[in-house]
């Protein structure tokens, strides 16, 4: 039997932080990463196409959605919004799932957590907007807490990457 760590915020803080600043007004920034319709422009590793399947956006509301690889490789994902508090905070839980949006394991590993918990908080400061975002296993066992605590420079590389193409993308929506 599986052992569940309890709700997110009990229990010994883990997970990963990654801060960033982009050159532009906080509504704007929060609007595109909330919205899919702006979601489908920058999220997800550079040279993957995301595809939104349903959404629902609201506390509770979800978004389904694939990302397809430049090798033609689909990954399915689920996001389901917790909490939306407008130009000041976006809570959410991203998991794997299947084509009809069915929670699964991570493809690469079982010991992944089923669900990730991420707080994203904005701040204006002058022209700059920074994003910080606390990302941590969610309703998971300890082994899948170290496993994911494992991992923490790769998901801070792949955010990098994540976060330039939201830099390109706001970019364009400002011209």
């Amino acid at each position: 039997m599986r052992k569940l760590i309890g709700k997110a915020g009990k229990g010994k803080d883990h997970g990963i932080t990654v801060k960033r600043s982009f050159q532009v007004p906080l509504a704007l920034l929060f609007e595109v990463i909330t919205k899919p319709e702006h979601m489908q422009h920058w999220k997800g590793p550079r040279g993957f196409v995301m595809t939104i399947v349903s959404e629902d956006v609201r506390p509770g509301g979800k978004v389904h959605y694939s990302q397809s690889s430049p090798e033609g490789q689909i990954m399915w994902s689920l996001l389901e919004y917790v909490e939306i508090a407008p130009n000041e905070k976006f809570v959410y839980t991203n998991a794997f799932s299947d084509e009809e949006g069915n929670t699964l394991r991570a493809p690469f590993s079982q010991m992944w957590p089923l669900r990730i918990l991420n707080t994203l908080t904005f701040r204006e400061d002058g022209d700059m907007t920074e994003l910080t975002m606390h990302g941590k296993a969610f309703e998971t066992t300890k082994a899948e807490i170290q496993f994911f605590e494992s991992f923490k420079e790769n998901v801070k590389v792949g955010f990098a990457d994540t976060f330039e193409l939201l830099d390109e993308y706001l970019a364009k929506l400002q011209k």
